[in-house]
């Protein structure tokens, strides 16, 4: 009923590994004895940036195992680029026997991908340079790969403009007789000139900035016709997959009147499950009327499907609901309902964006859905009975830290495993299922090398002030004597998530490893409101924001400030998007408390993000006020008056804390107005230090490779210039 680990997994501890860096260049940099241009604090970057992240896995079972090809992507430092990696592996025996191929770049340009059955062959998206059209010219093909050449190669750039490729609409489904293969992709857009091309183009927000509407288009591999299905009245299309019989599409649909909201990691929008004929025709809705639908799948035998279900509005990432829907009598079903109250040691609900594309495995009353999902600080692999809705944690080990599903294929599964002190680890194991239970053995396939310095950590509860209240403290193992930040015990790094309603988990970041191993501790803090507590988990904060996950925070801070585990007279803080938020409220409620605050994108007044954001609905929802999303709201005063006292703007007269400042350019989601305005109130106020970066081609994420890099470098040394001891 659990998963096992092999022998061949390491601990958490990591005790007796090398470190990447040594520790003596640390120690160089407090002294100005660094020996070239780059900084000791960059060289701890760059030797952690350069480590594998795993982002999916395609399983091809046969008779002897099976075939496993892993991707991943790796910072290219010196391009600024992220490349990607295709790693093959061989697996016999269960998963006990593994055999790692070499690791070889994608080409550029190589979008989704999908293998056929016989394993040797693969459906491939692929777009390249026009050299006949320059820089901003792109031919885009469909093409069959096998054996290492290109088999057939069919050109689509008259057809369609870019594939869509992320997570949201992206999305690549063979038939069953895999005659075609269906994709989703950018409308043709016309050529519009004179005043026409003035017109207003709505687009996605954050991520999505200039994309043209979605369109499902089908592919016939023998004949080469393609299809761009017909567009759906105020719908815009994704996660495409051929219906039951070939002669039906199934999708995730997104409304489009009045307006197209942010819809990146806003699960609560006006979105369904809709099912067509095979040209776009007679368009039906799957999933009901009131409910927010995504991430369709079906099961084995193609006759009922599966899809994630939550209320519409509210909160951004609710708690969940599995649907079953059954085509011989139209009906649905909730098989995993909404959990509200769990206790402490529960299934505390499901909380994930979307399913892996075979999710579903096994038949008649031993059928299951794999998936991974938060729970409570940490990422675990589930099972749940497609019937009774039983749900099993294959990975409820805390101390292996978190686990992320990369793919599922029959019985076989693919996870990373990683915690605070250890980067990705991919594990592969068989599942072993009845009607009744569901349980794996997982083996190490792949570790980072070279083995990194360890640190120390653990989950921490608050029960006295709140069951949901938990946290997640990062401390160096190393004296304080080896690393760059000196002193008997190192500073605390408070550190609040955004969202609010994300979460923490206890996995691996290249920002909190490095900067542990510079010698600070972090307390990560998993407010009330965070996801992965069940449904009343995240619905409590909503109308108090700006107060209990502030208050929480501050708790939390205080409880390890005085622990006697690190410095008392050195407590800095700093936080991106919401936890922003919560930190600018902290600098202003405890002006004397904090020396030092890093803001990534904060959000600073929510009356004013309300009028420039892609989420406006974002700022009244979280103050408890009803938005209504087929008919936005005007901003009266009445409403500005709520939210302006829920907002860090509020006290900002009363910051004397040092701040730096981290916008993106291009933050569809907080503009960086939204900092600005603080940066230019502090400093004509003056009396406080406070600096600001902004970068370029970078949204709300900062992740370019060049802004992490650097902006790691920033915030790093504006940390050792006030919590360090000169």
């Amino acid at each position: 009923m659990r998963c096992v680990l092999s022998p061949s997994w390491r601990g958490h501890d990591n005790s007796g590994l090398t470190p990447t860096l040594e520790l003596s260049e640390l120690v160089a940099f407090t002294m100005g004895e660094t020996s070239n241009n780059s900084s000791p604090i960059l060289s701890l970057y760059k030797s952690t940036a350069t480590l594998p992240s795993f982002s999916a896995s395609h399983i091809f079972p046969n008779e002897g195992g099976a075939r496993v090809l892993l991707v991943s992507t790796v910072r290219d430092l010196d391009r600024n680029t992220r490349t990607r990696l295709f790693t093959e592996l061989a697996v016999t025996d269960d998963g006990k026997n593994i055999q790692e191929g070499f690791s070889s770049e994608v080409a550029d340009g190589t979008d989704l991908l999908i293998g056929m059955k016989d394993g040797k062959r693969w459906v491939v998206l692929k777009s390249v340079p026009d050299k006949e059209k320059g820089n901003n010219g792109k031919r885009r093909f469909v093409q069959i790969w096998q054996s290492g050449r290109i088999v057939k190669s069919i050109e689509v750039t008259e057809k369609h403009g870019d594939f869509y490729t992320d997570d949201t609409f992206g999305s690549i489904a063979l038939s069953s007789t895999e005659s075609t293969v269906a994709y989703v992709a950018e409308r043709k857009l016309p050529d519009l000139k004179g005043p026409d091309k003035f017109k207003f183009k709505p687009d996605w927000g954050e991520k999505f900035t200039k994309k043209a509407a979605p369109a499902i288009v089908l592919c016939n591999l023998d004949t080469e016709e393609i299809t761009v299905v017909k567009d759906q009245e105020d719908l815009a299309v994704g996660q495409v997959l051929f219906g039951p019989n070939d002669d039906s599409l199934i999708f995730w649909g997104v409304k489009t009147h009045p307006r197209q909201y942010g819809i990146l990691f806003c699960p609560n929008r006006l979105s369904g499950i809709y099912q067509t004929g095979i040209k776009g025709e007679n368009l039906i809705r799957i999933s009901a009327e009131d409910e927010s639908a995504r991430s369709p799948r079906f099961d084995s035998a193609r006759k009922t499907l599966f899809y994630i279900s939550n209320p519409i509005g509210g909160p951004h990432f609710p708690c969940g609901e599995l649907i079953s829907y059954s085509f011989a009598d139209k009906s649905r079903r909730i098989v995993l309902p909404e959990v509200e109250k769990p206790e402490p040691t529960d299934f505390p609900g499901l909380f994930v964006d979307r399913f892996a594309p075979d999710a579903v495995v096994g038949t008649g009353d031993a059928q299951w859905i794999i998936t991974h999902t938060n729970w409570r600080s940490r990422k675990t692999v589930i099972a749940v009975h497609a019937s009774t809705g039983k749900v099993i944690d294959l990975c409820p080990n805390v101390e292996t830290g978190s686990w992320t599903l990369l793919g599922v294929k029959e019985n076989w599964v693919v996870a990373v495993r990683s915690d605070p002190g250890t980067p990705h680890e991919v594990h592969i194991g068989r599942l072993q299922f009845t009607a009744t239970s569901a349980s794996i053995t997982l083996h190490l396939a792949h570790s980072p090398s070279p083995p990194v310095e360890p640190l120390i950590w653990r989950t921490i509860t608050y029960d006295s002030r709140s069951p949901i209240l938990e946290a997640i403290l990062l401390l160096p193992s190393s004296t304080q004597s080896k690393t760059v930040v000196k002193g008997e015990k190192p500073p605390l790094l408070v550190y609040p998530h955004g969202g609010p309603h994300g979460a923490f988990t206890s996995e691996f970041s290249i920002y909190n490893y490095c900067l542990v191993q510079l010698g600070i501790g972090i307390i990560l803090v998993n407010y009330r409101g965070s996801i992965g507590f069940g449904k009343d988990g995240v619905d409590c904060l909503v109308g108090r924001v700006g107060d209990m996950e502030v208050e929480d925070t501050q708790f939390v801070a205080e409880q390890v400030r005085t622990s006697g585990e690190v410095d008392a007279d050195r407590v800095a803080i700093w936080g991106g998007s919401h936890g922003g938020f919560v930190s600018a409220w902290l600098i202003g409620k405890y002006p004397d408390y904090y020396k030092a605050c890093v803001l990534r994108n904060p959000v600073i007044n929510m009356g004013s993000n309300l009028a420039q954001s892609d989420i406006p609905d974002w700022s009244l929802a979280e103050a408890g006020i009803t938005y209504n999303l087929a008919q936005p709201p005007l901003t009266t005063p009445e409403i500005y008056s709520k939210i302006w006292p829920k907002s860090p703007i509020s006290v900002a007269q009363h910051v004397k804390t040092p701040s730096l400042l981290m916008l993106g350019e291009n933050d569809r989601r907080v503009p960086p107005y939204e900092g600005m305005n603080w940066y230019y109130y502090l400093k004509g106020r003056g009396g406080v230090d406070i600096r600001v970066m902004t970068y370029p081609d970078n949204g709300h994420a900062l992740d370019g490779v060049e802004a992490e890099r650097f902006g790691f470098e920033a915030i790093a040394e504006f940390l050792v210039e006030f919590i360090g001891i000169k």
